[in-house]
C-alpha cells in the first residue's frame, strides 16, 4: 500500500516475494528472545516476549505511518484531505491512490539519481543520495543544470519540481542507450553506488552470492538435490549452517518423544494406537 501498487482489478497488489510480515515477525521474535536471554543472564529473571504481524507490518512502513506536524502540514494533511474527499465522492481505490501518490511524490521529486533505471540490456539500480555521490552521478551522466544541492535551493518551488521531473526523463532516456555493465563501470569509477537488477531466480548462480557462500546444497529424501538460501547471519566463533532439508512428516517424532522421556514401550503403544507413524 505504501508504494500505491494495485492489480488489474484495482485492488491492492499482492506481494508475491513472500510473507513479509511473517518473516519480519520471526526475526523480531529472535531478537526479543536473545535480548531476554541476555537480560536473564544478568538478572536471573525471565520475561514474556511478544510481537505480532500487525506490529511488523507497521514497523516496515514506519516512514509512512509516523506523524510529524512540521512536515505533515505540507504533505500528509493535504494528501489525506484529498483522499477523504474522493472517498466521500465514491471514487475508486485506484483514484484515491493516484491522488495520494501525486502529493507524496513531491517529497521524492529530487531523488533523480536513486532507484531503478532501464539500460539497453537490463536494469541498473543507483543509490546516489549524498552530495558527493550525486555529484559523481552528474559527472557520469553529463548533467550540468541540476541546482538541487545548492544551499538556497527551494524544493517546494513548482518550477524546481518540474525541472527535476524533466531531468529524470532525460536521465532515463540516456541510460537506455548503453548496457548495464558499461554504466556500472562508469558509476563505480566515480564512487557512485550502482549494481545490476536481477530476477530472484538468477541469484542462485550469481558470482557474488556464491563467493560469499550464501547458498547451501542439500539432499531431500523425496526430491533429491536442492540449493537453498543459507542463514541470514554469520558468526565467527559459532558458524551458522543449514542442518538439513525440510523434514518429512513425522521424521523427528521419535527423537522428540525420546527427548521428552518416552520409552520403547511408550513408543510401541503410541504406534499401536495410531498416534504416531
Amino acid at each position: 500500500v505504501g508504494d500505491a501498487k494495485t492489480d488489474d482489478a484495482g485492488a491492492p497488489e499482492h506481494i508475491g516475494s513472500g510473507p513479509v510480515s511473517d518473516y519480519t515477525s520471526g526475526l523480531a521474535a529472535v531478537i526479543g528472545i536473545c535480548s531476554a536471554l541476555y537480560r536473564r543472564e544478568l538478572t536471573g529473571r525471565g520475561q514474556f516476549v511478544e510481537t505480532s504481524l500487525l506490529r511488523s507490518a507497521m514497523a516496515i512502513q514506519d516512514s509512512y505511518i509516523m506523524r510529524e506536524p512540521v512536515s505533515d502540514a505540507s504533505t500528509v494533511e493535504p494528501m489525506m484531505e484529498a483522499v477523504r474527499e474522493l472517498r466521500a465522492a465514491g471514487a475508486s481505490y485506484r483514484e484515491q491512490l493516484d491522488a495520494r501518490h501525486a502529493i507524496r511524490a513531491r517529497r521524492w521529486a529530487f531523488r533523480i539519481y536513486y532507484g531503478g533505471f532501464e539500460a539497453s540490456d537490463g536494469v541498473i539500480a543507483l543509490g546516489a543520495l549524498t552530495p558527493r555521490t550525486r555529484d559523481g552521478a552528474r559527472r557520469v551522466l553529463g548533467i550540468e543544470d541540476d541546482p538541487s544541492d545548492t544551499p538556497d535551493f527551494d524544493s517546494g518551488d513548482p518550477a524546481n519540481i518540474a525541472h527535476a521531473t524533466s531531468l529524470l526523463e532525460r536521465i532515463r532516456a540516456l541510460i537506455r542507450t548503453r548496457p548495464v555493465a558499461e554504466w556500472i563501470e562508469a558509476f563505480e569509477a566515480e564512487g557512485v553506488p550502482a549494481g545490476p537488477v536481477h530476477f530472484p531466480e538468477e541469484l542462485a548462480d550469481d558470482l557474488q552470492v556464491n563467493a560469499a557462500g550464501m547458498m547451501a546444497d542439500l539432499e531431500h529424501p523425496l526430491t533429491g538435490p536442492q540449493r537453498v538460501v543459507g542463514p541470514i547471519i554469520e558468526l565467527s566463533e559459532t558458524p551458522t549452517a543449514i542442518r538439513g532439508p525440510a523434514p518429512l512428516l513425522g521424521a523427528d517424532t521419535e527423537a522428540v518423544l525420546r527427548e521428552a522421556g518416552c520409552s520403547d514401550a511408550d513408543l510401541d503403544a503410541y504406534r499401536a494406537a495410531g498416534a504416531i507413524p
